[in-house]
């Protein structure tokens, strides 16, 4: 991992802390930190399930990945009183890694509560966290969200986003940024303005060099005159 790949987990880490530690109980829906990764890079993502009901308990959560493109590498923080499993699916085509090709990837994570104490109570929120890379060089990445409760409702965090405003149940975005993007250059200037500085650097000791020169020949051939 690149140093600046490392840079931007940790701010986005910090980052996250910050925003649910101010929020209080303002989120209203669903909600995924960091919200923004690094293509190419393997990010933990921690999902904020709240519990907007005040008569039932959340009981389960699932959580429906990106699979165009897929991450290929998936894994999920264990948590007191909730049971994981993971849906894997069949690729189209292998994915060539470094560790060899790969042919299925994780589709669908769920969390279940093991019995009635473990559930996320009215006023309360749980957080759901899973690592997972390498992150698609997509403009992207959208999840989608089921959350069961115990009368047997469900509500579905599976709107896209909105461009006049925000829909009823939104679907939690990650916004995808290039690990090292290009240095934009000065039109019809193809060299780097480091060198243009040494160049010019080097042509100033050139002419104080030539006019010490010139200014020595001259004193010589006038004492050789008074000779």
């Amino acid at each position: 991992m690149s140093r600046r790949v490392a840079r931007c987990a940790a701010s986005a880490g910090a980052a996250m802390l910050l925003v649910w530690a101010s929020a209080g109980t303002a989120f209203a829906h669903v909600d995924v930190q960091p919200s923004t990764a690094v293509a190419g890079s393997e990010t933990t993502f921690a999902f904020r399930v709240p519990n907007e009901r005040g008569d039932a308990d959340t009981v389960k959560v699932v959580l429906a990945l990106p699979t165009r493109p897929p991450m290929l590498s998936v894994s999920v923080e264990p948590l007191a009183g909730w049971r994981s499993r993971q849906t894997s699916r069949e690729l189209s085509r292998p994915v060539q890694t470094d560790g060899g090709p790969v042919a299925r990837t994780v589709a669908r994570l769920s969390w279940t509560a093991v019995d009635a104490a473990a559930g996320v109570r009215p006023g309360q929120f749980q957080t759901f966290t899973m690592s997972a890379g390498p992150v698609p060089d997509a403009p992207r990445l959208v999840f989608k969200v089921l959350q069961y409760y115990s009368d047997g409702s469900v509500v579905r965090w599976i709107d896209p986003p909105a461009r006049d405003g925000e829909p009823p149940h939104p679907a939690p975005v990650v916004t995808v940024v290039s690990a090292d993007p290009p240095v934009a250059a000065e039109p019809g200037d193809p060299a780097p303005s480091w060198v243009a500085v040494v160049a010019f650097v080097a042509g100033l000791l050139g002419f104080a060099a030539g006019s010490t020169a010139l200014v020595i020949a001259r004193r010589s051939s006038g004492r050789s005159r008074a000779g």
